[in-house]
């Protein structure tokens, strides 16, 4: 991809609006891996973090309060798909409907 120079207005723009995220916050829906020390069973894990929704840090999805940086983990055998991604999966999991039938702009990623 080439590289584009800014002027400095567009810098100091793009610096006034980046997203802040002052912390991860892993969900208590989430899984937890030490629960596992005991049998020392190793899974693998999904994960989502959603940054932002209609462009604010601070939202809620589905009555599920976030944040810019709210974390999702499930071990991948808890994670029911229907012809999806895991990552897709779980965000419908998590927020009871598909991140497509959302009705305004979300940023996140996913790992695993």
């Amino acid at each position: 991809a080439p590289i584009h120079s800014v002027t400095e207005q567009q810098r100091d723009t793009l610096i006034k609006n980046a997203l802040k995220i002052e912390c991860f916050h892993v969900s208590c829906k989430s899984d937890h891996p030490s629960h596992d020390k005991i049998s020392k069973n190793k899974w693998n894990a999904v994960g989502i973090v959603l940054f932002e929704y209609d462009r604010k840090g601070d939202f809620y999805i589905n009555n599920i309060h976030c944040k810019s940086g709210y974390v999702v983990l499930k071990r991948d055998t808890n994670i029911v798909r229907n012809n999806e991604t895991y990552h897709a999966a779980l965000f419908k999991q998590i927020f009871g409907k598909s991140h497509k039938k959302l009705d305004k702009t979300l940023v996140a990623g996913g790992f695993a």
